[in-house]
């Protein structure tokens, strides 16, 4: 699975500028070719909040010593936030896309 690109020129937005975006409440992506930003859509933020919690519900369910449950919550919780650059989207701002069809 790839980086999602830029809309308006389709450079791709690097794995370090996604994820940096998402650590720190959602701020936008610039895009470093074109200067477009790109603002985080809902749908992204659900599956973020949801990498976050499942493997705390998934340790519900598994009746281990406490250290295999840990170990195991600890690594299915960091592989699953390394994993979201990956499926999280964006979308131009509507203010900026409007002014660039406005403009000759």
């Amino acid at each position: 699975m790839l980086m999602q690109a830029c809309e308006k020129c389709g450079m791709r937005f690097s794995y370090k500028q996604v994820l940096k975006s998402i650590s720190w409440l959602y701020k936008p992506v610039t895009c470093q070719q074109c200067g477009t930003m790109s603002h985080v859509t809902a749908g992204s933020r659900f599956i973020t909040a949801l990498s976050a919690v499942w493997p705390m519900v998934m340790l519900q369910f598994l009746t281990m010593a406490t250290w295999i449950r840990l170990l195991i919550f600890t690594t299915l919780a960091v592989l699953s936030l390394l994993a979201v650059p990956y499926v999280a989207r964006y979308r131009r701002e509507l203010a900026q896309a409007v002014k660039e069809l406005e403009q000759p």
